[in-house]
């Protein structure tokens, strides 16, 4: 090689270096076009895969607080069940109180019928004899006068 040549190599390096830098400028423009529309569909992915976490977390909270609730009203349910049956078994033992004392009322009432039934005989009875003791009073008083 001649100090001739070394220009036109260096020319001709120069010429190869700037199609390479062109081939790999070009090949990256082509790379970034080509996964481009890869990179935005992985972005949106990445968007749609933090919004249904986003949604998954809300919903355990959500469920959480439901099952709590549930809970809670289970545990209400039950003491009311229980209440519910002592008030059942209070009105049982009310109710048969309740039938004693009727059947208690009922006898007295009919006793009290009885006793007003013979109070009106009775007095029926005393009419009748001071009816009779009238009646003897004026035969008596009626004889005297004679």
């Amino acid at each position: 090689m001649t100090l001739t040549a070394i220009p036109d190599e260096v020319a001709e390096m120069r010429r190869e270096s700037a199609a390479a830098v062109a081939a790999r400028d070009y090949d990256q423009i082509n790379f970034v076009s080509d996964h481009g529309a890869l990179v935005e569909e992985l972005r949106d992915r990445y968007e749609l895969v933090r919004t249904e976490l986003e949604r998954v977390t809300e919903n355990t909270d959500k469920l959480k607080a439901q099952e709590d609730l549930v809970k809670r009203r289970t545990i209400d349910r039950d003491s009311l069940k229980a209440e519910l049956l002592e008030s059942r078994q209070k009105t049982e033992k009310e109710t048969d109180k309740l039938r004693e004392v009727s059947g208690t009322v009922l006898q007295l009432r009919l006793e009290v019928r009885d006793a007003i039934k013979q109070t009106e005989e009775a007095e029926k009875e005393i009419r009748r004899l001071e009816g009779a003791i009238r009646a003897h009073d004026r035969t008596t008083t009626t004889r005297s006068r004679d």
